[in-house]
């Protein structure tokens, strides 16, 4: 991994995430896992906006395998506000139609280890994490490629040398 694609990575991972952790921006998802394919796309176009050579497009899906990857541990690190805000009510409409005597027991139980403390469990967070992973490492490696594809548009062997410093002329007096 290149030095110069970390930031790229974190940029593009900040996007992945909190697109994919807002609830009504995470609708958006829905669209062929946008917000994952979005945030590869993003690091892509940093990393090329900023890189002195071609970028190949293997170069870009390990931009965007690296975007997925940070974008998934951003990804678990935010959501967790936000299930804990969604799942208040909720657990108390469960708890409430638990407590109906012709609940089994062990339905009860179940249910209650399911939901856990704060309205999801370790195991849900760690699986949810996974699902994430594997789905960020897919689609925004895809991301990664296809900005590549779109924003890199030098040829072969071309390398962009900036420009030498300006030189002032030297001063003459007058005479």
């Amino acid at each position: 991994m290149k030095n110069s694609m970390l930031i790229p990575a974190l940029i593009g991972g900040l996007i992945l995430a909190s697109g994919s952790a807002i609830p009504v921006l995470k609708l958006l998802n829905c669209f062929c896992c946008a917000w994952l394919v979005l945030g590869g796309t993003a690091a892509a176009y940093l990393y090329v906006k900023d890189a002195s050579q071609k970028i190949s497009l293997g170069e870009g899906a390990l931009l965007g395998a690296l975007t997925g990857m940070i974008g998934s541990v951003l990804h678990a690190l935010l959501s967790v506000p936000f299930r804990m805000f969604m799942t208040a009510g909720i657990i108390e409409q469960v708890q409430e139609a638990l407590d109906r005597p012709e609940i089994p027991e062990e339905a009860r139980d179940f249910v209650l280890s399911i939901l856990g403390s704060g309205g999801f469990s370790i195991i849900g967070l760690m699986l949810g994490f996974l699902f994430m992973l594997v789905f960020a490492l897919i689609f925004a490696t895809a991301g990664g490629i296809i900005g590549v594809a779109i924003f890199e548009k030098r040829k072969n062997g071309d390398v962009i040398v900036p420009p030498p410093p300006m030189i002032p002329p030297p001063e003459v007096p007058f005479a």
